[in-house]
């Protein structure tokens, strides 16, 4: 029965993909996609990108574990875990606008750079809808 380590899952895969720049499974189709989920361990994110602390990849690895019992019981649980983590306080304000401007949505970056550099497209209201 699904409970909050679903939501661990999740955020394992969340995690991954941030520190990786690419999700835990990759595939031809959906169904490859939702069936690796279900039964592939993932490739260490340390083979994808090797400056990743081995005690953040064993979080993330955690999360992501196929069998429940071994994911953190909970958000809470996992909070702790990352705030002893030694890459904790590596983390700042500045680094994460860094990963979002080279990583984060490519619509979102589109937006950003209408309303915040150029101006909206002509016709396009700030939100980038039409009006």
């Amino acid at each position: 029965m699904p409970d909050a380590r679903s939501d661990i899952y999740s955020l394992g895969a969340v995690g991954y993909y941030l520190l990786t720049g690419r999700p835990p499974f990759v595939g031809e189709n959906p169904m490859r996609v939702v069936l690796s989920h279900a039964h592939d361990i993932p490739a260490n994110p340390s083979t994808i990108n090797p400056a990743i602390e081995p005690q953040l990849e064993a979080i993330i690895m955690g999360c992501l574990s196929k069998d429940p019992s071994d994911r953190p019981v909970n958000v809470s649980a996992l909070r702790q875990a990352l705030k002893t983590c030694v890459t904790s306080e590596k983390w700042n304000f500045e680094d994460s606008a860094n990963w979002w401007g080279h990583h984060g949505c490519p619509v979102k970056k589109q937006l950003d750079s209408q309303v915040l550099d150029d101006g909206p497209a002509a016709g396009m209201h700030p939100t980038g809808m039409h009006p």
